[in-house]
């Protein structure tokens, strides 16, 4: 079964121990084999909510592209300002050019079930 990029990124429906170009085994490893912590803003519209529910999290993602392998940019720090506030959050840029927005990064994070609170406490597992 060929599995693209775009069911890994959103939909994973790829079949069970299915090897990424990392080595990466889904379902069967929990973590691909380097991750990397990143803060990110969660918005509840991720998970179909009306998307007034929204603050900083903790993740861990893998330290390559989910799209090509690459590695992924240096964190920086960097603000969203939502509905008068400024929420401090980590950006990059991929050296490949692909883009991680954080939706992506919250699904890729909920999957490993390597979502965290600010405090480090882990949640949506």
């Amino acid at each position: 079964m060929l599995v693209t990029p775009f069911q890994i990124a959103y939909n994973r429906t790829f079949p069970l121990g299915y090897q990424d170009e990392t080595g990466f085994h889904y379902g069967v490893d929990k973590l691909p084999p380097q991750t990397i912590q990143r803060t990110i803003f969660f918005r509840n519209t991720y998970t179909g909510g009306d998307g007034w529910i929204f603050y900083p999290l903790k993740v861990l993602i893998g330290a390559r592209c989910p799209r090509c392998g690459g590695p992924r940019g240096e964190a920086k720090p960097g603000r969203v300002f939502e509905d008068g506030d400024v929420f401090y959050v980590d950006s990059w840029e991929n050296p490949c050019g692909h883009v991680d927005n954080y939706a992506d990064c919250y699904r890729e994070a909920r999957r490993l079930g390597t979502v965290q609170s600010m405090e480090g406490d882990l949640i949506h597992a």
